[in-house]
């Protein structure tokens, strides 16, 4: 049970930094603020792109776990993975709450008159498939997921469940936008207004934290 919890932690963790490096935060909002469609079609561009790095990552990290690791204990390399991934986010945290601040032109695209369908999922696509912090981010879910060795239920749930907290921003914005409609671009264009301002470096420090917890559990399970 233990394994299942650290985990859910690693998913929760890794998901949520990854989106906040997926450019949801002007992508998402700009498509969301342009119609259901368009935000439907930049979630739509993301989950394919995941899904990609899902199916390459899974290959890899099969490979490797039979060939290299199959007479290490399951608990302990379950930990050594996830102490990984929290050094991961931990430094993608810091180096984004250490860099300076840049406006972004969230705001500007608005004003433009928004994007179409299949510019939002190109977008939402395009910024996750070149990304290298995706494909690691993406890759570490499935270490984390494959260790446990789960059965085809379990296995789907915990992916669907990392799609889910990897595109928590976008999928609220669509759910904002669907439950009130009349509410939403004014509420949008205040959350984008704030989120410029201090979305990224209060996730960036929250990513530094989570993640130094996440090494030092796992640092204490395994020598401690």
């Amino acid at each position: 049970m233990s394994e299942l919890v650290g985990v859910v932690l690693t998913l929760v963790i890794v998901g949520f930094i990854a989106d906040i490096n997926s450019g949801a935060i002007v992508g998402g909002l700009l498509a969301a603020r342009t119609g259901k469609r368009e935000g439907l079609s930049f979630l739509a561009g993301m989950t394919s792109a995941r899904l990609i790095q899902w199916i390459v990552g899974a290959s890899a990290v099969t490979a490797v776990l039979s060939q290299f690791f199959g007479g290490i204990k399951l608990d302990r390399f379950t930990w050594f993975l996830l102490g990984v991934a929290g050094l991961a986010v931990m430094l993608v945290g810091l180096q984004a709450a250490l860099k300076p601040h840049v406006e972004s032109d969230a705001k500007k695209s608005e004003d433009e008159g928004g994007v179409t369908s299949k510019a939002s999922f190109i977008t939402g696509f395009a910024i996750n498939i070149v990304s290298l912090r995706q494909w690691i981010f993406t890759s570490l879910a499935v270490a984390a997921i494959g260790t446990l060795r789960p059965g085809w239920p379990l296995g789907i749930g915990l992916t669907v469940f990392y799609m889910l907290v990897s595109s928590w921003m976008v999928v609220g914005l669509l759910v904002l936008r669907m439950t009130r409609p009349k509410q939403a671009l004014g509420l949008i264009d205040r959350l984008a207004a704030w989120a410029d301002a201090n979305l990224g470096r209060i996730v960036a420090w929250m990513g530094t934290v989570l993640g130094a917890l996440l090494l030092g559990v796992s640092a204490w399970k395994l020598f401690g």
